[in-house]
């Protein structure tokens, strides 16, 4: 159980650390990135730039919330359940939908921009409380077979 929760601290601020250099490097050099893949004329460059790099500051800031879920999905199906995290997909999945369908008449065509936030989101919740459920199980078996031992070698 430590080794697993200490893993998952470690493999958490690996991501964090990872997620904030990605972000730093889109944020000062997604306009240049982005220009190899945009052309036109320049009134089309300026517009489409403008929408995709707002897409792409988006996109960055909020990857610590999607290294969050790949780190607790593997951490649960490391620990050999299956289920909770295709709930945590389903849960995406849901997320993704409603709001790709309700944000647009709330926040306009931006709207569209956080329905994958809102999924990465969604999917967290779901695997925020199925790893501790998984852990504090874990747990519950190491101290069980403490015990065992324990009485075996009286």
């Amino acid at each position: 159980y430590r080794r697993i929760r200490q893993g998952v601290r470690s493999a958490l601020v690996i991501a964090l650390g990872t997620s904030v250099v990605i972000a730093a490097v889109m944020l000062l050099l997604g306009r240049v990135i982005l220009s190899w893949f945009i052309s036109g004329t320049p009134e089309e460059i300026e517009a489409s730039m403008a929408i995709a790099y707002h897409y792409l500051f988006i996109m960055s800031v909020c990857l610590p919330v999607l290294y969050y879920l790949h780190v607790t999905r593997s951490c649960i199906q490391g620990m050999g359940n299956t289920v909770l995290p295709m709930l945590s997909g389903l849960a995406e999945f849901l997320m993704r939908t409603a709001s790709a369908l309700l944000l647009p008449k709330i926040m306009g065509q931006q709207g569209i921009f956080y329905a994958e936030i809102a999924a990465w989101l969604g999917a967290d919740l779901v695997l925020g409380f199925s790893y501790y459920y998984c852990a504090r199980g874990m747990k519950k078996q190491g101290e069980k077979r403490g015990k065992n031992e324990d009485s075996q070698s009286d």
